[in-house]
């Protein structure tokens, strides 16, 4: 089993089933089905990793960066090779950069 795998727990796969019933409910959830990316599978772990680590995200005067020591205990915590940090480490700061780009404009 692929670390990546791994970072899927149970209680993060109840909270999503419950936020999609709440859509469904709404009657909004074919709308955001849609609308979300489709994420090919050998990097559904960096995804993954991006949602958990959002979580840990300073706030004060705006929305800040990902720490790179909460990427790196991230790492050490979910069991990622040392040969796939680099790769998760660039991955991350990218779709951070993206995010935080997309947070300034929302405003």
């Amino acid at each position: 089993m692929k670390h990546g795998q791994k970072a899927q727990s149970r209680r993060q796969a109840l909270q999503k089933l419950s936020q999609y019933q709440d859509l469904r409910e709404s009657g909004k959830l074919e709308e955001v089905l849609e609308s979300e990316p489709e994420i090919w599978p050998h990097l559904q772990w960096i995804w993954d990793a991006f949602f958990v680590l959002h979580r840990t995200r300073q706030r004060g005067l705006g929305a800040q960066p990902i720490m790179l020591n909460e990427i790196v205990a991230y790492c050490r915590l979910m069991g990622v090779s040392k040969d796939d940090w680099e790769d998760l480490i660039y991955y991350l700061q990218r779709m951070d950069e993206a995010w935080l780009s997309w947070a300034e404009k929302k405003g």
